[in-house]
């Protein structure tokens, strides 16, 4: 039996790809609060918990784990040490940090010794010099990642600017630097309250844990679509929402130069950003 440790929507994604290319029995443990549930015949999905450790580790000290796919090895130290049981240890695509040239969560200082599988999608050609150590399989697209759970796309009517609020991206002063006019502004708020920025009394928001941004982004025409350092940006510049839409990318010079990001950019010469804004010139090939 092969093990699956999904901790978000991106990971869970991949981990559904492979199960759908190979079925097989296998147990996928899953994030309830990142991760909409759907079904894979074949795999037994359970939430995260403690009981769930214990069924790993009894899987484990029986030899009946087969390979154990993670996104990292930073996770639960209790779930990490039953993994370690399984005979073989293979990865999945967390995210943004695949296209990372310094990974965050992956330690690129100890290269696997042997030659892991890394799960990932059809869209990345360019990956980070880092992934070389890995067999890279491409097992589903990035468009899996809409209509994935039972969540609504963003009602846009009215809108011209969408902001996806991200590490990098301060969406109240792109609005002052260019003028845009608040009240056809929508802001997709960060799920963490702390890294929110100030906003225009004008301007709308939402919670993006409550609808379905991927599917929203792909229905945008004719829209300014803002993003920091976030899986949305590339999903944007890899589907046709780059086609319907202008991508801008605000981030730093550091944050963007880590980053193996699909397309071309110019700078957005523009005054009072305490961060670059980088305009996509073309859409990537899909």
């Amino acid at each position: 039996m092969d093990l699956f440790v999904c901790t978000n929507e991106v990971n869970y994604t991949v981990a559904l790809g492979e199960l759908r290319q190979r079925p097989r029995s296998s147990l996928l443990v899953f994030d309830p609060a990142r991760c909409d549930k759907r079904a894979t015949p074949g795999a037994w999905q359970v939430p995260q918990g403690a009981w769930v450790d214990r069924v790993v580790r009894i899987l484990g000290r029986l030899r009946l784990l087969d390979t154990a796919y993670v996104p990292h090895l930073r996770f639960s130290p209790r779930l990490l040490r039953e993994v370690r049981r399984a005979r073989r240890l293979a990865y999945l695509d967390d995210g943004l940090d695949t296209l990372r040239r310094q990974p965050h969560n992956i330690d690129t200082t100890a290269p696997p010794s042997e030659r892991p599988s890394f799960l990932s999608f059809s869209e990345y050609v360019d990956l980070p010099a880092w992934l070389d150590a890995f067999d890279v399989r491409r097992v589903c697209s990035l468009r899996d990642l809409a209509h994935a759970g039972h969540r609504k796309p963003i009602d846009l009517t009215g809108i011209d600017h969408l902001f996806i609020e991200s590490p990098g991206l301060d969406a109240g002063e792109v609005i002052a630097a260019l003028g845009v006019d608040p009240s056809r502004a929508l802001c997709v708020r960060h799920p963490v309250p702390h890294k929110r920025v100030a906003l225009p009394g004008q301007c709308a928001t939402v919670e993006g844990r409550a609808h379905d941004l991927e599917a929203t982004l792909l229905a945008a025409r004719g829209l300014d679509l803002y993003f920091g350092s976030t899986m949305a940006a590339v999903f944007a510049l890899v589907t046709e929402a780059a086609v319907h839409n202008r991508i801008h990318v605000q981030l730093d010079d550091a944050q963007h130069a880590n980053l193996v990001l699909p397309g071309r950019f110019e700078r957005v010469p523009v005054a009072g950003l305490r961060h670059p804004l980088r305009r996509a010139l073309a859409p990537a090939p899909s």
